[in-house]
């Protein structure tokens, strides 16, 4: 209700692949002829693709909870697959 023009948009950063994300990584895996303990492309903190995908997902309620409280935040967005452009409007 209280999202506007003029409102600044504050991007967070992956943590990396979460759920929705596996199956891609598994066909991409297959695809590219990897295996688990390949070298990961994507994660330059990870050794393998296997220790990459064992990564736990960031939870991010710690960091905007105090805004929240706050009423510092108008309103929160998961950003998956389609983008800025399909996920905002929901």
């Amino acid at each position: 209700k209280n999202v506007a023009a003029g409102n600044v948009l504050l991007g967070l950063p992956s943590s990396g692949i979460h759920s929705n994300g596996f199956s891609l990584v598994r066909k991409l895996v297959e695809k590219a002829n990897l295996d688990y303990e390949s070298a990961c492309p994507w994660d330059m903190n990870a050794e393998t693709i296997g220790d990459s995908l064992l990564t736990p997902t960031k939870l991010y309620v710690k960091c905007c909870l105090p805004l929240l409280q706050k009423e510092m935040l108008t309103g929160l967005a998961h950003i998956t697959g389609g983008g800025l452009l399909e996920n905002l409007p929901r």
